[in-house]
This record gives structure tokens, sequence and C-alpha cells, in this order.
């Protein structure tokens, strides 16, 4: 599973993994680290951070990612939530 979801640089909001429920335990579990794609060099231009996650085995899982800064207790400007089944 990869999911990109856009940002903006240089404005130290990142998403951020905010929960990983396995509703059946260990469905999903993380694939590597964030990598981002930035649509060009000038400075607050528009990018996505990308996130991958590997299938362990069959059964639901509910990813949900939160829009923040890495610092301090403020919470997200945004979550996004899927539901994801794997057979």
């Amino acid at each position: 599973l990869t999911l990109r979801l856009a940002s903006h640089a240089g404005t130290g909001y990142a998403w951020v993994p905010a929960a990983l429920d396995g509703g059946d335990g260990g469905v999903l579990s993380p694939a590597g680290e964030r990598t981002s794609e930035v649509s060009s060099d000038t400075p607050g231009a528009p990018k996505v951070d990308v996130y991958r996650f590997a299938a362990s085995r069959a059964g639901t899982a509910t990813v949900e990612m939160a829009l923040r800064r890495p610092w301090g207790n403020e919470p997200p400007v945004k979550t996004w939530r899927v539901t994801v089944t794997v057979h």
C-alpha cells in the first residue's frame, strides 16, 4: 500500500502515522521511511509525502495519518484515514 499525501515544503508540517490499527492484529506494517516528491526547487512549493505499508497477512486494518509539526503538542491541522482489507 502506498499513500501519497499533499503538503507544502518549508512549513514545518509533515504527514505522520497517527494510528496503524490492525483490528485483526498485524495486518499492515510500515515499509521503509517516508519519502517526499517535490514539484520544484522553489521555497514553499507543493510536495507529496509518500508512505509505504506492507501486508503481513489477510485481514482488515485502518491507517490514520495526521498533518502536524513534529514538535509541540498542537493538534493536527488535518487527518486522513483509510480502512484496508487484505485478501
